[in-house]
């Protein structure tokens, strides 16, 4: 495998500068794109792109993870750049698309409703997508708790394993350390689920998006005889 002499400090470094890059570049690109074919247009197409990208992102994982290769690496970072770019996209283009479906006198009222609400998002999502990610990993441990040596497994921490749930939550036992009590020929055919973990979260992004596509298109401009001037 060439994935340690790829994914090193300096790699995930670049990494994280290159999802800054996108956070700017997706800013302006949207913002701009938006000028030339309208919001509307420009938020179908960034819902349009995101949601192949969040559907792949578990097989592009289980690729890596399978074949140690690089291009599938490649691929996910790709992705996630392309992610990153068009969710702040988004951002840069709502107050825009809000004056022409609402009208540009009471836009910055609306936007700051938006805004609450986008607040609320940031904190409803990472806490429903951690939830996801911890069930996950529950189910994970369960299963390899069916497969470790129960003689080394009391061994190590003084319990059976049907007390291991107290370990859990003590956050003592984690997949690493069970995978190290499975026995030599149970470790073989088995492949760690660590980066598995997340494929819930990406699919309930995935379903978040779908959901988002159909809101999305079913909004109209408010009609010319609400605005205040024709009263």
């Amino acid at each position: 495998s060439s994935l340690p002499l790829i994914v090193t400090a300096g790699f995930t470094s670049s990494y994280l500068m290159a999802l800054s890059v996108a956070n700017l570049g997706g800013r302006f690109t949207m913002a701009s794109l938006s000028d030339s074919i309208g919001c509307k247009n420009t938020f179908n197409m960034i819902i349009g792109g995101s949601l192949p990208i969040f559907l792949a992102a578990p097989v592009l994982v289980s690729q890596v993870a399978d074949t140690k290769a690089a291009m599938p690496l490649y691929l996910f970072c790709g992705s996630t750049f392309a992610a990153v770019a068009l969710g702040c996209g988004i951002i840069s283009t709502t107050p825009a698309y809000e004056a022409a479906l609402f009208g540009s006198k009471n836009v910055g009222a609306v936007h700051g409703r938006m805004l609450l609400f986008n607040s609320m998002g940031a904190v409803a999502g990472p806490a429903l997508f951690v939830n996801l990610r911890s069930r996950s990993e529950l189910s994970a441990m369960q299963d390899l708790l069916t497969k470790v040596d129960p003689m080394r497994f009391e061994a190590q921490f003084g319990v059976g394993t049907d007390q291991a749930q107290g370990l859990i939550d003590a956050k003592t036992l984690s997949i690493a350390k069970l995978m190290e009590l499975l026995p030599p020929e149970t470790l073989a055919i088995t492949t760690d689920p660590t980066p598995f973990i997340y494929d819930t979260s990406w699919q309930a992004i995935a379903g978040l998006v779908c959901v988002s596509a159909v809101s999305h298109n079913m909004i109209r401009p408010v009609d010319l005889s609400k605005y205040q001037g024709n009263k």
